[in-house]
């Protein structure tokens, strides 16, 4: 009978900066590619898109952000939408709005930068937990509370047997009370906490792009002129951007 081997042990070799920095632009693409895709009507991308959020933000145990990893935290983030008080008596969800068309179809959407007030920039802290749903028994979620509900429990990188009560009745249950009439029909407005998770990744991805921007135009340029990114390559870069060959 041949023995077991034993189990190595391997040492862990840090990530360069340039590499980290890189992983981030990577996220950022697949996050943008799955918001797209969500605004063309597959509502699953929600889950895809929350646990790219996840990999972004979260910090907590072992579980590094990379954000967090690059020092990237400690920017303004973002927040459309207004604050909840609680004074509403009906349910509070600042970052999404209602849509039926003619034809009686219904669909929660985000409110990306339509809504009637400017962003407020706020410490990553309090927007991640500032509560963006709340049911009409002042029951509420946060932003980071949404994305590891989804994460964790409604199967994006786990499905749980079990799952939060209030998240259930938000999601499953639509306990927001939002209905649609068009005509003689109507019904129940479903998916708020999709079209809220597309909205964070609205919010984070304006928060986070310009920053990622700024440190890039201030990396030595790769052509190995010595010279910032921005002042060399990048000046070509930006033209191209602004004037796009027909």
């Amino acid at each position: 009978m041949t023995k077991p081997s034993k189990k190595q042990h391997r040492h862990r070799v840090p990530v360069p900066p340039s590499e980290l920095e890189t992983h981030l632009e990577r996220q950022l693409r697949l996050l943008k590619k799955s918001c797209a895709d969500f605004d063309g009507g597959d509502e699953d991308e929600a889950v895809r898109i929350a646990i790219i959020i996840r990999i972004l933000a979260y910090d907590r145990g072992q579980s590094r952000s990379l954000l967090g990893q690059l020092g990237m935290k400690g920017i303004s983030f973002e927040a459309y939408g207004y604050s909840v008080s609680g004074a509403n008596l009906l349910g509070d969800t600042p970052l999404v709005m209602g849509h039926v068309t003619t034809v009686g179809d219904s669909r929660c959407l985000p409110l990306l930068d339509k809504g009637p007030l400017p962003p407020r920039k706020i410490s990553f802290d309090k927007w991640w937990d500032e509560t963006v749903i709340r049911l009409p028994d002042d029951l509420r979620l946060s932003r980071g509370e949404v994305i590891l509900l989804m994460t964790n429990q409604d199967g994006g990188a786990h499905v749980d047997a079990e799952i939060d009560e209030l998240y259930h009745r938000i999601a499953k249950n639509n306990e927001l009370g939002w209905t649609w009439i068009s005509g003689s029909r109507s019904g129940k407005m479903a998916g708020v906490e999709k079209a809220t998770v597309r909205q964070i990744a609205f919010e984070i991805m304006n928060s986070v792009q310009p920053e990622l921007d700024r440190k890039a135009g201030n990396n030595e340029c790769s052509c190995g002129s010595g010279r910032k990114y921005r002042y060399c390559h990048g000046k070509t870069r930006s033209a191209e951007l602004e004037n796009p060959s027909t």
